[in-house]
């Protein structure tokens, strides 16, 4: 099943991160399921957001995420012990994790599963990062950058300090993703160096991640898998988001997608500007290497291509899955459960590494929670009891003008006393007085039901210049 979402408003997280909320016996144990490189911090600013709009109590359990799926659903199973009917929510490879743990435990605490964005027909970019392509990927980049750029930083002292500039320019837009220098320092590493580099170590899970007939997603494929999974489970759903596939190279920058692509725009076109102006160069030797710039921009134009290859999303060269940069919408759909697809036309792009903190996200879990899972809502707080007055601040002289009372809260019905120049002057919900001179006090008090009051006072001032009763 496949939910529209285009009359859906994105809220915000940040604007409910604070709420306190009451925790009963009646609130939904929720677990939320980390992905490969997450811990229990992976959803927690998620977990406050639903417990505070939901009546859940939610745990983020650190599962260990580089050991093998079993291993990790052993420690998802011990995490909710006392607990029966939990909802999980998976992230990626969280999403897997559960799946293997509905599928192999017998008797598990979790009835219902929401995957986000899991490859449950497994990851073909964990396969090509054990296979050594994705090490091919990075290091033909990084000899595209730094073969042009080593020639002439020796070659030609103008370049010298165009290249400075470059630098401090390219380093200030990356950030914390590491400095132009530090990058080209990878240049010549090997698959282990890679993935050493990248997680400190190589994980087990990786292996269990290929897609293919012998693998331990394969295996949670098998009719028999399936069936066992269906027993024991009451709802199941998949939500898969669509990332645009010129972004997709930087979905795993955490959040830093588009600032990347538009760096990547610069990049291309100064690559093609020096190449424009070696070619014409007078000096021989300079002019001879120009090529090296054209095939950087080739190299870093053809980088959507390229990683559409390592994800696994490529077709044709022009036809490929929709994919959120990491796992494909073919891939992320939940075998013998419900779709929710985010179409990257309605919902802001958010890549793979970005989603457990998404507020598209959170629309789509609670819309599901909700919706589907039976999952209450908290009632709103009774608003706050105030009083206010609603009439004009400057009149023009001898104007008679209406005041009114507004009152939020507290417990009807009020009564009213309004007061000018600290005078009882009606007991109505609002009245009308004339003014002269040059300001007067309007003041109200309002009494509610239980004998709390609230008051609320203006200044009233007499303008030649305004018209009636002004504003």
């Amino acid at each position: 099943m496949t939910m529209n979402l285009a009359k859906r408003s994105v809220f915000l997280l940040a604007a409910v991160l604070c709420l306190s909320r009451p925790v009963g016996a009646q609130d939904q144990p929720v677990v939320f399921v980390h992905g490969l490189t997450g811990n229990a911090g992976t959803w927690a600013n998620m977990r406050d957001f639903l417990q505070a709009q939901l009546q859940i109590t939610g745990s983020t359990p650190t599962l260990g995420w580089g050991n093998v799926y079993g291993a990790q659903a052993a420690n998802l199973h011990t995490s909710l012990q006392g607990l029966n009917n939990v909802i999980a929510i998976g992230h990626s490879n969280g999403g897997v994790v559960t799946r293997n743990y509905l599928v192999f435990n017998s008797a598990p605490r979790i009835n219902r599963h929401i995957s986000v964005n899991s490859p449950h027909r497994g990851a073909t970019l964990a396969a090509k990062a054990l296979d050594g392509d994705l090490a091919d990927f990075v290091r033909d980049l990084v000899s595209a950058v730094t073969a042009p750029i080593n020639f002439y930083l020796v070659k030609d002292s103008w370049f010298q300090g165009y290249f400075s500039f470059m630098v401090s320019t390219v380093n200030v837009v990356l950030g914390a993703f590491g400095s132009v220098e530090d990058n080209l320092s990878f240049l010549g590493f090997g698959t282990s160096f890679l993935l050493q580099q990248t997680f400190g170590f190589v994980p087990d899970v990786l292996q269990e991640m290929r897609p293919g007939a012998n693998s331990v997603v394969a295996l949670q494929l098998t009719p028999s898998a399936l069936q066992a999974e269906a027993s024991r489970t009451t709802r199941r759903f998949s939500i898969s988001n669509e990332l645009e596939p010129d972004l997709q190279p930087f979905s795993i920058m955490f959040g830093n997608a588009s600032g990347l692509q538009q760096t990547l725009f610069t990049l291309i076109g100064t690559a093609q500007s020096l190449y424009w102006y070696y070619s014409e160069h007078p000096n021989y030797e300079l002019r001879q290497m120009a090529f090296l710039w054209q095939q950087l921009a080739v190299t870093l134009a053809a980088l959507p291509v390229r990683w559409a290859e390592l994800n696994g999303s490529l077709i044709n060269p022009s036809q490929q899955w929709k994919n959120d940069g990491i796992v494909t919408w073919e891939s992320s759909r939940y075998p013998g459960g419900d779709w929710y697809d985010m179409p990257a036309s309605l919902f802001p792009q958010v890549p793979h590494t970005s989603q457990t903190t998404s507020p598209a996200v959170a629309i789509a879990l609670r819309d599901i929670l909700v919706g589907e899972m039976g999952v209450a809502e908290r009632s709103a707080p009774p608003p706050t009891y105030s009083a206010n007055i609603i009439g004009p601040t400057i009149v023009a002289g001898g104007s008679t003008c209406t005041f009114s009372a507004s009152v939020t809260g507290g417990s009807p019905p009020y009564t009213y006393q309004w007061f000018v120049e600290q005078s009882p002057v009606s007991q109505a919900s609002s009245f009308s007085w004339p003014f002269g001179g040059v300001s007067t006090e309007v003041s109200l008090t309002v009494t509610d039901a239980s004998g709390a009051s609230r008051s609320a006072s203006q200044f009233v001032f007499v303008d030649p210049y305004a018209e009636g009763c002004g504003w």
